[in-house]
């Protein structure tokens, strides 16, 4: 499968079949396969930002530029009838320009290993019961963050620089091959890190949230399918301290948008196009940076 972004969730990144009724996640196994591999790129621009002395959000200066190109590879199998396991591993390019000057990296993204259980499966047709997934995964922190930078615009920063803990759940409901929908909430625990190159600067412990609400069609239960995602992300503020003080550090919430297309090109193979806007809701957005990211992904299955 391919898709990137995410950002992973952002998130939250997901799981299932494509066309004649549902939507494509890769993070998760739904379809009734025993494998799953994908290969997935897109291209991410910073579009506004919120100006953290005001409050207000402003659209990025036409003379700079915050640009991010992934490549991710991901895939999934099952261990027995109910469990299943998965990864997620992102190469990314970061490349920014603020006036003439101009700076950019090249790096393995944080990467994610994941443990699911299907605990709610659906063995015959209903109108109402859902399929429900339990999921725990963790983050591994290879790229570079801001505390781990060296570079004199930040084009090295890439990643979080902590691991993460999360749990969640997904659940996923069709009506026929034309409608499904998905409900995800994913609840994250961010390890404490020391940073001893930067005057033993410490970051504590801290929670994430997010959710996500998808819908989606298929017109006559064809190999088309189109469909959309509401997710509002939120991540805890907290304090750091150092041989320089304490600082704190303020909690971040933004709303993304996604929108998608897929198709069925056989059996075992789907491709998605997918479009993702963080400026589209704004409702209690504290964030720095809001994007905009275009995908495309590719994903194949071994059926059972």
């Amino acid at each position: 499968m391919i898709l990137l972004f995410l950002k992973l969730w952002t998130l939250l990144s997901w799981g299932a079949a494509c066309c004649g009724g549902g939507a494509s996640y890769p993070g998760l196994l739904t379809t009734p396969s025993f494998a799953q591999l994908s290969l997935s790129t897109s291209m991410s621009s910073v579009a506004a930002r919120r100006d953290v002395r005001d409050g207000k959000i402003y659209d990025t200066a036409a003379w700079d530029s915050d640009q991010t190109q992934t490549l991710q590879l991901a895939s999934a199998f099952l261990l027995n009838q109910d469990w299943q396991a998965g990864f997620r591993i992102p190469l990314t390019r970061h490349s920014l320009q603020v006036d003439q000057t101009k700076s950019q990296s090249l790096q393995l993204g944080d990467s994610f290993a994941t443990v699911a259980w299907e605990y709610w499966p659906t063995y015959e047709y209903s109108k109402i019961k859902p399929r429900g997934f339990a999921f725990a995964e963790i983050r591994i922190p290879f790229a570079n963050s801001f505390y781990d930078s060296r570079d004199s615009l930040g084009s090295d920063i890439v990643g979080s620089g902590q691991w993460e803990l999360a749990l969640g759940n997904l659940w996923l409901k069709e009506w026929g091959k034309s409608i499904d929908a998905s409900f995800g909430i994913r609840g994250g625990l961010i390890l404490p890190r020391t940073f001893e190159e930067r005057q033993n600067l410490r970051l504590p412990a801290h929670f994430g949230l997010s959710t996500n609400l998808g819908l989606g069609y298929s017109p006559g239960g064809g190999r088309f399918r189109i469909g959309a995602a509401l997710a509002p992300n939120w991540e805890q503020g907290f304090e750091t301290e150092s041989q320089l003080g304490k600082s704190d550090q303020a909690e971040r919430f933004h709303w993304s948008t996604t929108l998608k297309v897929n198709y069925l090109v056989g059996e075992s193979l789907s491709t998605e196009l997918n479009y993702t806007d963080e400026t589209l809701v704004r409702i209690g957005t504290r964030q720095v940076a809001l994007s905009r990211t275009v995908g495309l992904q590719l994903l194949y299955h071994w059926n059972l």
